[in-house]
């Protein structure tokens, strides 16, 4: 695995919402993990929008 940076993000109520979502249901075993996956999504293509607006 690549050497780990760490930084800091300022989200909103509903992104984190969001991510501790994903991680409760255990698809993720972090936020980080859904931070990095999003990022590698960014890199093949356009960004994917949840209920047809994007999560910002």
């Amino acid at each position: 695995m690549a050497k780990v940076v760490k930084r800091t993000f300022s989200l909103t109520e509903e992104q984190v919402k969001f991510i501790d979502e994903k991680v409760k249901a255990g698809g993720y075993a972090s936020g980080s993990e859904i931070v990095r996956e999003g990022l590698r999504g960014c890199r093949s293509g356009p960004p994917p929008s949840i209920a047809g607006s994007p999560m910002r």
